[in-house]
């Protein structure tokens, strides 16, 4: 039997995804239609537990987001938060000149943005 790598497994979930027969992926492969069906099972159960993104591990298929993702989002958009925060405070007291003033209207619509983020 052959092994197929992980890219042409990529390759037989989207030729499966387009609409091709299992006959149709298999004579493209040299496997038999049975390992087909083997392979795109895996896959399928494969990208269902682990984050595509972060490949750090399973989690529950119920979940809308991976967990881990979430986590360093949100510690991403603390440290931007207080970078933000940090660089208001720096600004010199007013009356403030005209690029001062766009600079802190600025960084203050990032902050609302950031904090208003329900996303993450």
């Amino acid at each position: 039997m052959k092994k197929l790598t992980g890219k042409d497994v990529r390759e037989l979930v989207a030729l499966k995804g387009a609409g091709k027969t299992t006959q149709e992926i298999s004579e493209h492969f040299g496997i038999s239609e049975q390992t087909v069906r083997n392979y795109y099972r895996k896959a399928k159960e494969s990208s269902s537990r682990v984050c595509p993104k972060c490949h750090r591990g399973p989690f529950p298929p119920e979940y809308p987001y991976c967990p881990f993702c979430t986590e360093d989002l949100r510690s991403r958009k603390e440290r931007v938060l207080d970078t933000l925060r940090r660089a208001i405070k720096t600004l010199p007291p007013p009356p403030y000149d005209n690029n001062t003033s766009i600079i802190n209207y600025a960084l203050s619509k990032a902050i609302s943005y950031l904090e208003e983020a329900d996303n993450v």
